[in-house]
């Protein structure tokens, strides 16, 4: 537990492996355009293309319709254990809790049905007092003419990743005392690096151990609220 309760803490909290149990673009892809997944997908694990041009190659092959994506959206995607509560602790305690992803939205919306959920256009939007979840991510849109997808970076980011997560741990400082974050992968490593408390899993955990960062391991939510 933190000596100073007072402190004004937020949480950024990843949701492709962290909120929901898989990276749901991953599954996505790896049904709907398995060769497009794994060519380019390798290209950007070997460094060859950024995230956003793999995010912009996935979409323009991907074959599926909003309905059937949302269809296949509810049968196989779970979200881990305990983080319907961990929503209902952060609003208790007041702690604000800000989902950060470089995924899409739409199949977030689809996935935390259950909560409100609302999408800012910059950190310094984000509202307190709003009783709705903000979520930073990629905006992508089915175009029905063209039977294809596209998307928006609203957040473009100059680096590996957008929306750049450190780029938004540094706006965040200006206005809490305390940045928290939840992660799982390579696109957490930015906010990792300037975090007071790293909850962790996955590779974001070897990162941690490699960079020698104290972090909390965890298995779901609950174990989250034991932390904190």
């Amino acid at each position: 537990m933190d000596t100073d309760k007072n402190d004004k803490k937020v949480i950024l909290c990843d949701f492709d492996g962290t909120i929901a149990d898989v990276d749901v673009c991953d599954v996505v892809m790896k049904k709907f355009s398995p060769d497009e997944f794994t060519y380019y997908g390798n290209l950007f694990d070997k460094g060859e293309i950024s995230h956003d041009k793999m995010n912009e190659i996935f979409l323009n092959n991907l074959n599926v319709s909003p309905k059937k994506l949302s269809v296949f959206l509810k049968k196989n995607i779970r979200i881990r254990e305990g983080f319907y509560e961990f929503v209902e602790y952060c609003i208790e305690n007041n702690i604000v809790l800000i989902i950060v992803s470089t995924g899409w939205d739409f199949y977030i919306k689809k996935i935390l049905g259950k909560v409100a959920i609302y999408f800012p256009g910059t950190p310094e939007s984000v509202k307190m007092d709003i009783g709705k979840l903000p979520v930073i991510c990629n905006k992508i849109n089915y175009i029905n003419e063209k039977k294809s997808w596209d998307i928006f970076y609203q957040w473009k980011s100059e680096g590996d990743f957008s929306p750049d997560k450190r780029e938004i741990v540094l706006c965040l400082q200006k206005s809490f005392d305390k940045v928290f974050i939840i992660g799982d992968g390579s696109g957490d490593y930015g906010m990792a690096l300037l975090a007071h408390r790293i909850f962790s899993i996955n590779e974001l955990t070897s990162f941690c151990k490699n960079k020698k960062l104290p972090y909390y391991e965890f298995g779901n939510f609950f174990d989250i609220m034991k932390n904190l």
